[in-house]
């Protein structure tokens, strides 16, 4: 397996295509609910890969940094609550803006696992 920095910055520059050409990795990318069900997929390929779940990391993170209150949900799927209002591209550009800052602020071989922290 690559290293902690390598296996970040291969993350990094997929969201960074994402972001730039969504075409190329997603049909109709003019879905928030699609990009969202693309992400949550090649985040749950990269938890398989490292033996942890961060959906939930990345969920526990983003609820912690907004001080929002905890509920039992992800958070692809807080960003729609907290910013009622904006547009499917908004929306979008804020779901990759999130994900891409938990992965600069938490390399993901280092940071500690959230499991069965509340």
């Amino acid at each position: 397996m690559a290293d902690a920095n390598q296996l970040n910055e291969e993350i990094l520059k997929w969201l960074d295509i994402l972001r730039k050409r969504p075409g190329m990795v997603v049909v109709k990318s003019d879905s928030y609910n699609l990009l969202v069900n693309y992400l949550e997929g090649y985040i749950d390929g990269i938890s398989l890969l490292l033996n942890r779940n961060l959906r939930l990391e990345i969920s526990k993170w983003y609820i912690r940094k907004n001080s929002l209150p905890v509920y039992n949900t992800y958070w692809t799927h807080f960003i729609p609550l907290v910013f009622e209002g904006n547009t499917e591209n908004q929306l979008k550009d804020i779901l990759l803006d999130v994900t891409e800052d938990f992965f600069k602020e938490n390399p993901v071989l280092r940071v500690n696992s959230a499991r069965g922290n509340n």
